[in-house]
Parts: C-alpha cells; sequence; structure tokens
C-alpha cells in the first residue's frame, strides 16, 4: 500500500519545501550581468584599425555604463544623471579607472543613439585620467564586422567659440585652402545628400591659421573652415612700419568687388558620412588627405554619437592621415 502522510505532518513538509525553494531562489540569484553591444549598433566608420592591447573598456547602453563588464551606474536612455557630474568629468568612473590595473588605451563602444553629451564626458575623464589612447568600436564601413576609430592626439575642452591651435603640422593655415578649394567645393557638389557646398572665391585673405571644426546637430553635418590669428599689417612692399610714419589708409574695395574670403563651409545630411563611396571623404581629402589636419568636434548635447563618429570616420577614412582632435564638452 502506498504510504500515506498523517495530516499533522503535512504542514511541516510543505514549509520545508517552501523554505529549501526560498534558499535555492537566494542561492542561484545572479549578479546583474552587463549590457552587450550588437555590431549593427555601433556607429559606421570609414577610419578603423585592429582591437588594441591593454585597453579600458568602457560600454554605454541606453540603461547603463559599465568598466571591463562591470555596471557602474544606471543610465536614462543613454543620459548621465547629474548626480554624477562633476564639471566636464565622471568621479565615479575616474575612481574606477584609478583602481583598476593601469593601462595605456581606453576603448569606448556607445550604442549609436547615445547623446554626445554622454560621451563627450567619458572622452573628458580618460583625458583627465592622463589616458593618452582613444578609440572608438565601429562597424567596419558597411559591411557587418567590427572595428576600432583610433581619433590619434586628443585633447578636450568645454564648448566655446574661441580657436584652437594645434602643434603643427596638424595646425593648418589659411594659405593651404586656396589651392584644395576647387576640388573640395567639386566633390561637394557630388553628392545627392549635400546641403551646401561653399564656392571657391577669387579673392582669399591671405595668412593666418586655420580652424577646421566638424559641426553635427539634428540630421546635418557640417565642415566649418575659418581664418584667425592673421598676420600683423606692414606697410607697402611688405616692410615693417617705419616708426613716426603713418600706416597707410586702407584700401576699399570696390562696390563690385567681395572683401577677401575668410571662411569656407560644406554641409550634408547625415547620410553623407555613412553612405560608400562617401563624398564627405572625398571633399576632404584635398586638404586633409596626405596632411595631418587639427580638427575640433562640436555637437548639440542630445545629437547621437553615431552621427558624430561617423563623420570623424568619413573626414579621415583608412588611407588618409590620422587627425588631431579638440573634443569639446557640451554644457550639462
Amino acid at each position: 500500500m502506498p504510504r500515506v502522510l498523517s495530516h499533522a505532518l503535512i504542514p511541516l513538509v510543505l514549509l520545508g519545501l517552501v523554505t529549501s525553494g526560498c534558499d535555492e531562489e537566494e542561492a542561484a540569484a545572479p549578479e546583474p550581468e552587463a549590457p552587450t553591444i550588437g555590431v549593427f549598433e555601433l556607429p559606421i566608420s570609414f577610419r578603423y584599425v585592429p582591437a588594441p592591447s591593454a585597453a579600458y573598456v568602457i560600454e554605454v547602453t541606453p540603461g547603463a555604463l559599465t568598466l571591463d563588464e562591470r555596471v557602474l551606474m544606471e543610465l536614462d536612455r543613454g543620459r548621465l544623471p547629474d548626480a554624477v557630474l562633476s564639471g566636464e568629468t565622471i568621479p565615479d568612473l575616474a575612481a574606477a579607472l584609478a583602481s583598476a590595473p593601469a593601462r595605456s588605451a581606453g576603448i569606448i563602444a556607445t550604442e549609436g543613439g547615445t547623446p554626445y553629451a554622454t560621451t563627450a564626458r567619458i572622452i573628458a575623464t580618460l583625458h583627465a585620467a592622463n589616458i593618452r589612447g582613444l578609440f572608438f568600436r565601429v562597424r567596419r564601413g558597411t559591411g557587418t564586422e567590427e572595428g576600432y576609430l583610433d581619433v590619434g592626439r586628443y585633447h578636450v575642452r568645454p564648448e566655446s567659440q574661441e580657436p584652437f591651435t594645434f602643434q603643427r603640422p596638424a595646425q593648418r593655415m589659411w594659405d593651404d585652402l586656396p589651392p584644395a578649394w576647387p576640388e573640395m567645393n567639386e566633390r561637394c557638389y557630388e553628392s545627392e545628400h549635400r546641403v551646401d557646398c561653399t564656392h571657391e572665391q577669387s579673392n582669399v585673405a591671405e595668412g593666418g591659421k586655420m580652424l577646421i571644426t566638424l559641426f553635427a546637430r539634428g540630421n546635418g553635418l557640417k565642415i566649418d573652415l575659418n581664418r584667425f590669428d592673421p598676420p600683423e599689417p606692414t606697410g607697402e612692399g611688405g616692410g615693417g612700419l617705419i616708426e613716426g610714419v603713418a600706416a597707410p589708409e586702407p584700401v576699399e574695395p570696390a562696390e563690385d568687388e567681395l572683401p577677401p574670403a575668410e571662411n569656407a563651409s560644406f554641409s550634408w545630411r547625415f547620410r553623407g558620412a555613412t553612405t560608400e563611396p562617401s563624398t564627405v571623404s572625398a571633399t576632404m581629402r584635398p586638404l586633409c588627405g596626405s596632411t595631418p589636419c587639427g580638427v575640433v568636434i562640436e555637437a548639440e548635447g542630445q545629437t547621437p554619437t553615431m552621427r558624430v563618429l561617423s563623420f570623424l570616420g568619413a573626414c579621415f577614412p583608412n588611407g588618409s592621415e590620422a587627425p588631431e582632435v579638440l573634443f569639446q564638452v557640451p554644457p550639462a
């Protein structure tokens, strides 16, 4: 005959089963897993290298920021809480970097829609920690494999309209523009994604330095070239002014003559940076293909990071000289 439990024992048996189940559940409770980013969630870049060695790995998804697969903080759709910020840096990330084994480079992997304000503050934190190698995990062009966008030498500062001087040869001079301008304009006009292409001018200012800004806003991308730090005026014939001799009066341009050009710009919709072959690449090549260029990155805080990185990768594709980059951190 089957053995029957007495009514007195049944509650004890059930209690034992429930207690045992709770113990097993508590023992088996896993730690939160670090989120992962698939290759199709990464920014497209036409500049990429193999994975660097000895690098910190920082990943950003809509819900979390992780360092070396350990969740450091929760995010709200990729946005950093105000409470975790200190100026342009993230102190909790800085502390985690300081306590980890020292490495020479940092890899940032962001889901494409991550706000640029978040990415810029991660960059600023790495820079403040004296980590000079900076890489972004990207998608190799329009393919299906991962690569790493190496930005070369980089700098960080709060958003500013003040010019920035790079070291030569990355600091380009304004006189470098006239020989490259006609081809830049021609390549820009070839793009079905163009918005505006400044036609080359016959009257271009002479001397001074060139400020190259890569600007991203909404669905728009713009290469902005501006002259700054012009040379001191000289007397007629190119010599310096003689003490006691008045400088000549400035010559007013004729009514039909435009003043000397001191700026130029080329702009596209975002697809111009991700369509292969990229006319963004073709437009930048005459100026920066064979000579290093220092560029300033400027973007609104809510701009998706993928647009900033794809633009940078299109301006300096494989085969061109590595850029030197100043990342500007937008207001929180």
